[in-house]
């Protein structure tokens, strides 16, 4: 059945010499794997059009089951800065890894997918570069995602524990994987106030670790991100 709605690339897959596979997260029927050519004048086209992040309009062949067949994509959305500031495109490109891994298997969500439209589109035009913006953006992520951590922070439970999703006592602690002091600390001031205070290299590092641990605790089959290790060389 010929079908059309809007998407955002998550990832593009070699399939073939001729052919590869885009992995879209679309506004009408979820995540969905598209199989399109890339040989010829309209084939390259298509390919440089369907990069990770870009929003497009699609009609395509749906299949009930395998692989649907995209038939036509246009651009939806021009972004004006992401794909050019460097420290941007970083940014986007961890928050890339991140989109794939959390919604390859979601299943139809318009308010996650409008959440995450909106998100890039303010992602782009934010002014100048802010160098947490990408911890902030996982954060409330993981709210969409519907496993945002409670702030129970005290001075008897100040270490987060991620897979629990609160903060524990240091004796909790001892039986579960759960992070020092200093970056729990950050963690509780980021949940209370919704910023955080100028945070060196280190500082960013371990924090964004953290968070990441705790998508790693709930997303089902999380793998690891190659990007953090490139953010935590360029961004200072």
């Amino acid at each position: 059945m010929l079908q059309k709605s809007r998407g955002i690339v998550l990832k593009i897959i070699p399939f073939s010499d001729r052919q590869k596979i885009a992995r879209i997260f679309t506004e009408d029927f979820g995540a969905r794997s598209m199989l399109f050519g890339t040989g010829g004048k309209t084939g390259k086209a298509m390919l440089a059009l369907l990069q990770p992040l870009q929003h497009c309009e699609l009609i395509f062949f749906s299949k009930p089951e395998g692989i649907d067949a995209l038939r036509q994509a246009s651009s939806a959305h021009v972004y004006t800065h992401l794909t050019h500031d460097p420290i941007k495109r970083l940014q986007a490109m961890f928050m890339s890894e991140v989109l794939y891994r959390c919604l390859h298997h979601h299943g139809e969500d318009s308010e996650l997918y409008l959440f995450t439209l909106d998100s890039l589109c303010s992602f782009d035009t934010g002014n100048g570069v802010q160098p947490d913006e990408h911890i902030r953006w996982l954060l409330e992520l993981s709210r969409r995602m519907g496993f945002y951590p409670e702030d129970n922070f005290d001075e008897q439970r100040k270490y987060f524990n991620p897979s629990e999703g609160v903060f524990v006592s240091g004796s909790q602690g001892r039986l579960s994987p759960v992070y020092s002091e200093q970056e729990s600390r950050l963690f509780h001031t980021l949940l209370s106030e919704g910023m955080l205070p100028p945070l060196n290299r280190e500082e960013r590092s371990r924090l964004l670790a953290l968070i990441i641990a705790l998508f790693a605790a709930h997303v089902p089959g999380w793998k690891d991100l190659k990007s953090p290790e490139i953010l935590a060389e360029i961004i200072r």
